[in-house]
C-alpha cells in the first residue's frame, strides 16, 4: 500500500511540475523590444507571404547587407527597395 501510494504521489508531482515548465519558461522570456516588435510587423507584412511566418522561416537573422542584395537580384522582392536599411535591420 505504501509504495502505491508513493508511486501515485510521485506521479502527481510529475505532471505539476511538467504543467508548469511552460508558465515558468514564458515567465523567464524578456518582453520584445520596440524594435524587435517593429521587425516583426514588417517581416509579417512584407516577407511571411512567400518566406513562412517569422517563428517558422528558414531565412532568419539576414544581414542587411544580404536583404539589400536579394531586394536588387530577385524580381519578386524588387518592391521592397523602399525600406531602409533600419526597417531591414530591425
Amino acid at each position: 500500500m505504501k509504495r502505491s501510494l508513493r508511486l501515485t504521489v510521485c506521479a502527481c508531482l510529475s505532471l505539476l511540475i511538467a504543467s508548469a515548465l511552460p508558465v515558468i519558461a514564458s515567465q523567464n522570456e524578456s518582453p520584445l523590444t520596440d524594435r524587435q516588435r517593429e521587425g516583426a510587423a514588417l517581416y509579417a507584412e512584407h516577407c511571411a507571404h512567400c518566406h513562412q511566418p517569422l517563428a517558422k522561416t528558414s531565412k532568419p537573422d539576414r544581414s542587411v547587407k544580404r536583404l539589400r542584395s536579394s531586394i536588387e537580384h530577385f524580381p519578386a522582392m524588387n518592391r521592397l527597395d523602399f525600406l531602409s536599411d533600419s526597417q531591414l535591420e530591425a
